[in-house]
Formats: structure tokens, C-alpha cells, sequence
């Protein structure tokens, strides 16, 4: 595993798209759409800032303040995610070049499968929670960053969308049918909460207008 695949969250955008560009294994998709759920919370956390720090908002800075705070946290998880997935995909690879004949395949195969099936669905989770709180900033944030809001709802849906086909090709091959089911349906739920939120900012751009930031 090289260097920018262990620590991504170190290099600039510039390293991490040059990672997802080289021809390896992993960073790959999975570790994408964490970059692009990761963009989507920066975004809500840039229209939060604006709006904590304007006196026009001072009556929602409390509010505002707690978003934020949960926002931050979603942030560090979607970095450490980031990571993870390219780790958990190395591994899983690992075990795809074992012989047929190694009496280890199959148990190492199902417990790899899991993790990286488990990754990308965790994402999908932080990005339905954050989308959450796009929403929540945006219905009493600086009205002049609600186009920031649907952009930032719209990378989180992609995310969530790019992270669930991860989960799918993964859980197509694992044992657990309840497990497998149970993350498929985790990531398709994610995604109507998500899609729910988005027509909500959409509808408040519409109504109150948005110049860009």
C-alpha cells in the first residue's frame, strides 16, 4: 500500500486525484465517493460559518453552532472512511489471488467481502446524517449560500448513490443473506432520505432565491 493511500487525507487534491488515477488497486471507487461526501459536508459546514459569524443571524447562532459541530464530525469520519476503503479493498484483493485449493479462501473471502461491503455503507449513512444537516443549516442559514446548500446536497447524493454500488457488488457474494440484504437495504434508505432533503433545498432555492457565494 503506498503512502497516499494510507494517509490521503495528508496530500492535496492534486495527490489524491492522481491516486485514484494510477493504475492500482485501490484508492478506487469506494474512496471516491468518501472524497465527494466529504466535499458535500465542507460545503454545509462553509454555509454554516458564514451564517454563525453574520449578526443578521445572531438569533440562530446556537442552533447553528450545534450543527456545526456535528457537521465537523461527519467531516473526520468521511476522511477516516476515505482511508478504510482503500485498506479493506487491498485486503479483499489479497484474498482473490489465493489458490482455489487454500483451505483459507473461503472463510478469509466471506469475512473480507463483509468489510467491504461495511465501508461503503457506512458512508452511505454519513452522507444520509449530513444531508440531514444541510437541510437543517439551510432552512435557517445565510440565504445567499442556499445554492452552496444544493450543491452540497447533490455531492452527498452522489456519494451515497456511488457508495450503495460498492455495497451491492460486494454483498452479491456474501454468504449471510440477512446481512447482505440488511446492508442493501441500509443504503437504499439512505439514499430516499437524502433525495427527501434535497427536494426540500431545492424548493427553498426556488422560493427564496440563491446568488452564488
Amino acid at each position: 500500500m503506498n503512502s497516499i493511500t494510507r494517509r490521503l487525507r495528508d496530500h492535496t487534491v492534486e495527490d489524491a486525484i492522481r491516486a485514484l488515477s494510477a493504475g492500482t488497486p485501490a484508492p478506487g471507487g469506494g474512496s471516491a465517493a468518501a472524497i465527494v461526501a466529504a466535499v458535500g459536508i465542507a460545503l454545509t459546514g462553509m454555509m454554516a460559518e458564514f451564517t454563525k459569524n453574520n449578526p443578521r443571524y445572531a438569533p440562530v447562532r446556537a442552533q447553528v453552532h450545534n450543527l456545526l459541530r456535528e457537521n465537523k464530525k461527519l467531516s473526520r469520519r468521511s476522511l477516516r472512511l476515505m482511508e478504510s476503503d482503500a485498506r479493506v479493498f487491498l485486503r479483499l484483493n489479497e484474498v482473490f489471488r489465493l489458490p482455489r485449493s487454500d483451505p483459507r479462501r473461503k472463510r478469509l473471502l466471506q469475512q473480507r467481502l463483509r468489510q467491504a461491503a461495511a465501508v461503503p455503507a457506512e458512508v452511505c449513512a454519513v452522507c444520509a446524517a449530513a444531508a440531514e444537516i444541510c437541510c437543517a443549516t439551510a432552512r435557517i442559514g445565510n440565504r445567499h449560500l442556499l445554492s452552496d446548500a444544493g450543491c452540497a446536497i447533490e455531492f452527498l447524493l452522489s456519494a451515497a448513490r456511488a457508495a450503495g454500488l460498492n455495497v451491492a457488488v460486494n454483498a452479491r457474494l456474501i454468504d449471510d443473506r440477512r446481512l447482505a440484504t440488511a446492508q442493501r437495504r441500509l443504503t437504499e434508505n439512505a439514499v430516499r432520505r437524502i433525495e427527501a432533503d434535497r427536494k426540500i433545498i431545492l424548493r427553498l432555492m426556488n422560493t427564496h432565491g440563491s446568488s452564488t457565494s
